[in-house]
């Protein structure tokens, strides 16, 4: 539950750059899914080393958005 929540938070301080991005500015996020992948592992290796699980598919909603 720790690491839900804290995952949480990071995908909430990666939304300001897509805010900022939404003004019409850059948006790198590749970048994103990068940095949020690095800060994943940092606290919790287990739940992302995995290929298939739900932290992964969400980090290639951040690069390549959510499906339609």
């Amino acid at each position: 539950m720790h690491s839900f929540a804290h995952f949480l938070c990071l995908l909430e301080e990666e939304r300001r750059h897509d805010e900022f991005g939404a003004a019409g500015e850059f948006m790198d996020t590749t970048g994103a899914a990068a940095r949020l992948l690095s800060r994943m592992q940092e606290s919790d290796p287990t739940s992302v080393g995995d290929e298939n699980s739900t932290w992964r598919r969400m980090l290639t909603y951040v690069e390549d958005g959510v499906p339609a």
